[in-house]
């Protein structure tokens, strides 16, 4: 190796130590760096926050308060951004591992330059921390100047402002009183001024009143001479009067004696002529019933040469006016009386002819044409009408002389009604008699002016009499012995003036009526009104002069209840009714043309066709061959059967039954409800002998399975399978006769439910007492129905009760509040207790021994033990103008009670026990929660649960106070040796003593002003203050039960025992029942 290469060796050697050395030098810094980095980091993390709170301080120091805030802020932003930047150069370089090959790495990325650029980063922070240090310090002393600047010349300014005040006050304060000072100087002489005036005008009003004084004294003399004067003239004028007034009163009696000597002259002419004209029209008609046979014969052919005459067949009767009547509908033939007055009022109200003539045409043919006709008739066919034939006018005196609608005598009575149906019913009766009154005076005066005349007929033929009955009639409640007066005056009136006592009309209350009918009524009337007979001769005077009559018609006195029975009596009317031929034959009786008219093709069962209020059959009735001549034709005797009844006619009810007329029918209800003894007796044998006979035809044409199916022999006669078997035969179509339909009620017994003697016809004839007990479509039997309407405005019958429940009905029903009937009877009972019909008694003791004695309901009611009893409806029902006296009026009451129910020993210690209860029920003032049953069908009117609840919650601590007092009614009882009555009258003389009454008299009076028990304010009236009861106070009652407490006097007075020992256990004991009950 040369020199020269040891040489470069050893210089290369000596760079490569000089260059280990220096990077031995820097690796020994850079070991320490990562914990110089780590603490610059959190200098940096302090410093960072520190300055985000100085940036908050300085941006809420307000503007202007220092120049070198936005310097401050600028360094401070400056600031953070350096620390931000640093941060993120400084954060790579830190480590958590211990790893030391990372750390080795970390060494070899870790350079120089890094490290010096650390370095000036550091003294940037330095500096600037320095820097912002000083420009803080500087800001806040600023601030603290500025802000002691401001208070000191505030202060100033405050003291200023309080000085300006000051001054402005005081300078006010002088003005006011100057001007106050001088405002008074002013009214001073402005007093002085007005006194000074006033004194001036007083002394001229006394000039001025001492010279009217003397003006009133001249005036005065001016007066009296005038008096004197006035009284000369009167005097004068008197005596010139006088002789005026004589002079004209002869005058006008001249004058007077001749007008009545005319009046008796027209007076005696008009008679002559009414009486030529009277006598011309009794011959006439004498004349035409002559030969009806005749004009029958000539008046079909006319018929036939007629438009018209086809109608005839049909039983449409043609009119005057060639307008054809209305055909009746089957709704409007249930009511005989409408159906005619409509048909009439829709011809009259369509009529072109009638309408345009205004009704002249009609009525003056006939008053004025009629005799000239009649002659004309007689002298052509020689003969009268026949059985609904040719009938040319009604009679002259049942046609019209006025319009009612015009005439002011009918106006009158037209006036008469209004103010009674506009006006309240409580103002009726105090202006009836006024009314009466002025209908004498305005019809008076309407005669006497020439307005109108007594003798008057409207359309319908009535006259001024038949709207008197009609007023009669319409005053019938509210007529008195007064009033009375007042109508005889009127009738006087009226028959004085000539009115028609001849008249008939069709429409007085769908009778035939006559001034007969006005007799029997006012008699009635007389009787009911003046019991006493007071006005008994003027009746019988005034009846007198009613019956003008003849003497056939006296039948009318005991006529049936029906018009087309009545008509025979007046047969000159029968055409006012558009009665048919056939109808019209069989009201006059006639069997020939009856017999004819059927031959001719008429049929007798149509009842559509016919023209009236009834079926021909109707007509018929009260002539038994007619009857059988259309019940042989084939009519329909249900209505007649119904009309049979009604009017009594048990001959023709016979016969109708006897020639098997239907009993019942599909569409209308049953009408024999109401049925009579005899009546009932007979309709319940025949109902008999039709079931037997159906019984009879079921047993030949059915199989004996059908018959077993049908229980067709599992009752005596048949009842509850009648209706099942008629449908099986029909089904089958099998004949079966009309008469042998068997209605369509489940039973027999519901056409008993309003008729005893229909229940016992049915039980005597042998039908089975089971079916009693069938409900009705509503679900309730004959029994329940009957008993839900006991006291209702329906009125149930008792007798029909005690009926029922000896034929085999069940007394009890299936209803948790009303098990058995004495719920019912019992609530009808109270109102009526005082009575003395037998027969209350009767049925009660009946229903009783019936039922069970001590029968209770599911109520839940705190008034009674465990369930309410009837006698609980009794005493809850009663008029509360007597139970609220209390127990004196209860024990009358249950004695009576228990002594009809047929009660005696323990079950009349349990009803007072339950009386006593209910009357300390109410003395606690707690409040009923039973069910009530409603009058008209027997409903339950119950509270809700939910009031229950309610009622029963706010009761329950006076519960406990009632179990105590009932616990000390059952021990002194037991412990008591005499009769109940004693025993009653020992318990209440000491309750009455600890215990509020129930109510006191000044309430009572309440009820006895006629204030209905609903309408009372039971919570105003239960605060009512008792303390004015003497001696309450002194007894530990000071308020109302529902505040006060009444255990510790109960104990005290109603138990025997010692108060510390029996007492807390009885207490325990009511305690105990009451969670019970609860």
């Amino acid at each position: 190796m040369s020199g020269l290469e040891v040489l470069g060796g050893v210089a290369a050697a000596q760079d490569l130590f000089a260059s280990c050395c220096k990077a031995v030098k820097y690796l020994s810094k850079l070991k320490r760096a990562p914990q110089r980095v780590e603490a610059a980091v959190a200098d940096l993390e302090d410093a960072s926050r520190l300055f985000a709170r100085l940036e908050t301080e300085i941006a809420g120091i307000p503007a202007g308060s220092g120049s070198n805030v936005p310097d401050l802020q600028a360094q401070c932003n400056k600031m953070k951004d350096l620390l931000d930047e640093l941060k993120s150069i400084l954060e790579p370089l830190q480590t958590q591992s211990n790893d030391a090959f990372l750390r080795k790495r970390w060494r070899e990325v870790i350079s120089v330059k890094k490290e010096e650029e650390i370095s000036r980063l550091f003294e940037r922070i330095h500096e600037t921390k320095t820097t912002t240090h000083i420009l803080l310090t500087s800001c806040t002393n600023t601030t603290l100047d500025m802000v002691g600047a401001n208070t000191t010349a505030g202060h100033q300014s405050i003291e200023h402002a309080v000085s300006s005040v000051g001054n402005s006050t005081e300078a006010g304060l002088t003005r006011i009183t100057a001007e106050i000072t001088s405002t008074r100087d002013g009214f001073n002489d402005r007093v002085q001024q007005h006194s000074a005036r006033l004194e001036t005008k007083l002394d001229g009003t006394h000039s001025l009143i001492a010279d009217t004084k003397q003006e009133v004294n001249q005036l005065h003399d001016h007066i009296t001479d005038g008096n004197i004067k006035l009284v000369d003239s009167l005097q004068k004028f008197e005596r010139s009067s006088i002789a005026t007034f004589e002079a004209g009163q002869s005058s006008i009696a001249t004058k007077i004696d001749n007008v009545a000597t005319l009046s008796e002259q027209g007076n005696s002419a008009l008679l002559l002529a009414a009486s030529d004209m009277q006598a011309e029209i009794v011959r006439l008609r004498l004349h035409l019933l002559s030969k009806p046979s005749y004009l029958a014969e000539q008046w079909e052919q006319c018929a036939e040469a007629s438009p018209n005459s086809g109608r005839r067949k049909l039983g449409l009767r043609s009119r005057f006016c060639n307008c054809i009547p209305h055909t009746q509908s089957k709704y409007w033939a249930k009511w005989p009386f409408w159906s005619s007055t409509i048909r009439k009022w829709k011809h009259d109200t369509s009529c072109p002819f009638r309408t345009a003539s205004m009704h002249t045409w009609e009525y003056g043919i006939r008053l004025c044409l009629l005799p000239i006709l009649s002659r004309t008739l007689e002298m052509t066919f020689g003969a009268t009408s026949g059985a609904g034939g040719f009938s040319l006018a009604r009679p002259i005196n049942y046609y019209a002389t006025v319009s009612r609608e015009t005439s002011p005598a009918f106006a009158i009575f037209r006036e008469f009604y209004k103010p009674f149906f506009i006006e309240p019913s409580s103002e009726k009766k105090r202006e009836l008699k006024q009314r009466f009154n002025n209908l004498a005076q305005d019809l008076v005066r309407c005669f006497e002016t020439g307005m109108a005349s007594a003798t008057g007929k409207d359309e319908n033929g009535s006259t001024l009499l038949h709207e008197l009955v009609k007023v009669a009639w319409f005053c019938k409640a509210d007529t008195n012995a007064d009033m009375l007066s007042s109508f005889q005056h009127t009738v006087k009136l009226l028959l004085h003036a000539g009115v028609d006592m001849n008249a008939v009309t069709p429409f007085i209350f769908g009778w035939p009526g006559t001034a007969l009918d006005f007799a029997i009524y006012y008699r009635r009337m007389t009787l009911v009104v003046d019991p006493s007979n007071a006005h008994w001769i003027e009746s019988a005077l005034i009846e007198n002069e009613c019956i003008v009559m003849e003497v056939s018609r006296d039948t009318h006195l005991d006529r049936v209840g029906h018009h087309c029975s009545m008509l025979r009596s007046f047969l000159e009317i029968l055409e006012c009714w558009n009665l048919s031929y056939l109808q019209n034959a069989c009201v006059r009786n006639s069997k020939s043309d009856v017999k004819r008219l059927l031959s001719e093709g008429w049929d007798a069962g149509q009842t559509e066709l016919a023209h009236s209020f009834s079926t021909p059959l109707c007509c018929a009735l009260g002539w038994p061959e007619g009857t059988k001549l259309l019940i042989e034709a084939g009519a329909n005797g249900f209505s007649a059967l119904s009309l049979a009844h009604t009017t009594r006619d048990i001959d023709s009810f016979t016969i109708l039954l006897e020639h098997d007329c239907a009993m019942f029918s599909r569409f209308h209800p049953s009408f024999f409800d109401s049925i009579g003894d005899q009546f009932a007796s007979c309709f319940a044998a025949a109902i008999a002998n039709r079931r037997h006979r159906l019984r009879d035809l079921a047993a030949d044409n059915l199989t004996q399975a059908d018959q077993d199916n049908l229980g067709l022999h599992t009752e005596p006669i048949l009842d509850i399978w009648a209706l099942p078997v008629y449908e099986a035969l029909m089904d089958r179509s099998i004949p079966v006769p009309p008469a042998l339909f068997p209605g369509p009620q489940a039973t027999v017994f519901h056409l008993a439910k309003d008729s005893v003697a229909m229940a016992r016809a049915l039980s005597s004839v042998g039908f089975s007492p089971s079916a009693v007990d069938i409900p009705l479509p509503d679900g309730r039997t004959v029994l329940l129905r009957e008993c839900s309407l006991l006291g209702s405005v329906q009125f149930g019958d008792w007798r029909l009760i005690s009926c029922l429940v000896q034929i085999g009905a069940s007394a009890s029903f299936p209803r948790p509040y009303a098990p058995s009937a004495l719920f019912y009877m019992g609530k009808a009972w109270a109102s009526m207790w005082n009575k003395e019909e037998e027969y209350y008694g009767a049925t009660l003791a009946t229903a009783a021994s019936a039922t069970g004695k001590l029968q209770r309901d599911g109520c839940s009611c705190f008034c009674s033990s465990s369930g309410c009893l009837p006698i609980h409806k009794v005493l809850k029902s009663t008029d509360p103008g007597y139970f609220l006296v209390g127990w004196s009026f209860r024990r009358a009451i249950l004695t009576r009670w228990c002594k009809q129910c047929g009660y005696d020993g323990p079950e009349m210690e349990v009803f007072f026990e339950e009386a006593c209860r209910i009357e300390m029920f109410e003395r606690l003032g707690m409040k009923h929660s039973c069910c009530d049953l409603n009058d008209q069908r027997g409903i339950l009117l119950c509270p809700t649960e939910g009031e229950v609840a309610e009622i029963q919650e706010e009761d329950r601590y006076y519960l406990e106070q009632l179990q105590l007092i009932m616990m000390a009614y059952s021990q002194r009882r037991s412990a008591f040796d005499g009769t109940l009555d004693e025993f009653w009258d020992e318990w209440w003389s000491e309750v009455s003593s600890i215990l509020p009454d129930l109510w006191c008299n000044s309430q009572l009076g309440l009820f006895r002003c006629g204030q209905e028990l609903d309408e009372i304010m039971w919570e105003e009236l239960r605060q009512i203050d008792f303390s004015q009861k003497l001696g309450k106070v002194e007894r530990g009652f000071a308020g109302h039960a529902r505040n006060k407490d009444f255990t510790d006097i109960i104990r005290r007075a109603l138990f025997r025992s010692a108060p510390d020992t029996i007492s807390k256990e009885d207490v325990r004991m009511a305690r105990d029942r009451v969670e019970e009950r609860t």
